[in-house]
């Protein structure tokens, strides 16, 4: 499950909507905006909306996570990246979003 959650992140991470400039409020909403669509789409595939606020959490924590801390550079130059590489560059970043995740799915499996 883990593994299946670190890959769309590192889609998401590397997509275009993060290759733009981060200059000012508007346009840091809209990023997130189509990050959130991206993510919640990948994350609800297969139907289960059991799983939905789950992953809009995890979705929008990963979103603000690799808004506040990436550069456009850096983003960018993730595309040149290999995907151990990448996932080693987003994952210290985005840990904290991984592990509420996970403690969230255990929680929902337990009910």
């Amino acid at each position: 499950m883990k593994k299946i959650f670190i890959a769309m992140l590192l889609v998401f991470a590397t997509s275009t909507v993060f290759a733009q400039k981060i200059t000012d409020p508007k346009e840091r909403k809209q990023m997130k905006e189509e990050f959130m669509k991206s993510c919640m789409a990948s994350a609800t595939e297969g139907g289960d909306e059991g799983l939905y606020e789950v992953m809009r959490v995890y979705c929008d924590c990963s979103a603000e996570k690799i808004l506040n801390k990436l550069t456009k550079k850096e983003i960018e130059a993730m595309d040149k990246l290999t995907e151990k590489e990448t996932e080693e560059k987003v994952m210290p970043i985005i840990q904290g979003c991984m592990d509420q995740l996970l403690k969230d799915l255990e929680k929902k499996q337990a009910k």
